[in-house]
């Protein structure tokens, strides 16, 4: 496996700043409700875009897990472990894929108390 370049996870989502376990925020996700420009014409847009907002930052500060996911999952469906050459696959890795899957998701979506401070 290739590398990563990136700062690695877990990182949470604290308002709007991405911050991973080191503590130093790596990304601040824009806020349009902060903006002095910023009018809406209902209560129902005002919580639109605030529940966007922080949409988007929980599925930023899910990334890494996400891709920790993905090259798990490549190196199960492929048949080989970390590290390592081929073996066989064994039905207990492939059998925790999918709740893998879902608990990242939730977490994604910002569900759950771990995705956002």
């Amino acid at each position: 496996m290739a590398e990563t370049k990136f700062t690695p996870g877990p990182w949470v989502n604290d308002d709007g700043e991405i911050i991973p376990e080191n503590g130093s925020a790596i990304a601040l996700v824009h806020n349009p409700a902060d903006s002095p420009c910023f009018e809406p014409e209902t209560d129902a847009e005002a919580d639109a875009v605030e529940a966007e907002f922080k949409a988007n930052a929980d599925l930023i500060a899910a990334a890494p897990d996400l891709y920790a996911f993905i090259e798990r999952f490549a190196a199960v469906t492929q048949g080989r472990r970390f590290g390592g050459g081929p073996e066989p696959m064994r039905s207990e890795e492939l059998d925790a894929l999918p709740r893998e899957a879902a608990a990242l998701l939730a977490r994604a979506r910002g569900e759950g108390s771990e995705a956002t401070r």
